[in-house]
């Protein structure tokens, strides 16, 4: 059976396992396709986006930067091709107006498995430096892109995939 991140965290601590993923390899679930995660974490709800390739990263980062110079810009990454959605309904990323910032940049509606995630402009800018470093040192790693007044901790990641969830 395959497990995602929060199919993991139930079977570590009992809970009752509901999702089976064998299916994902019918939609051909491979190193080339982005996961879009989430789990019950210690205090809150993790957001994982999953990255195996330089190219997938920068796409993202082209995504992020979008986002910082385009106005009333929203992009749903759950339509995006290659991409997996574990569970997650939407995920709705907004550019605010002006400077405008908000207490809650994240809000994630769990009866539904819906996020949206909206900034300003300089805000975005913030976030495409964060993957550019990822970029730059073309290693496996992770960077945390969250405010922890949000909803959920946002975590991007580079060849960071546990072994056990692709076998």
């Amino acid at each position: 059976m395959i497990l995602g991140w929060a199919g993991l965290w139930q079977k570590n601590t009992g809970s009752v396992m509901t999702e089976n993923l064998n299916d994902m390899y019918d939609r051909k679930f491979d190193d080339r396709t982005v996961l879009l995660d989430y789990y019950p974490d210690l205090d809150d709800f993790t957001l994982r986006i999953d990255c195996m390739t330089l190219d997938q990263v920068s796409h993202f980062r082209d995504i992020f930067e979008k986002l910082s110079k385009t106005p009333d810009l929203t992009i749903d990454l759950v339509q995006m091709a290659n991409v997996f959605p574990f569970k997650i309904k939407e995920f709705v990323l907004g550019v605010l107006p002006g400077n405008e910032t908000t207490y809650r940049r994240l809000v994630f509606n769990a009866k539904d498995y819906r996020f949206y995630w909206r900034m300003n402009s300089s805000e975005w800018g913030t976030i495409t430096g964060f993957i550019q470093g990822i970029l730059d040192s073309k290693k496996p790693g992770h960077q945390y892109l969250d405010d922890h007044d949000d909803d959920a901790i946002i975590v991007f990641t580079y060849q960071e995939r546990a072994d056990s969830f692709r076998s």
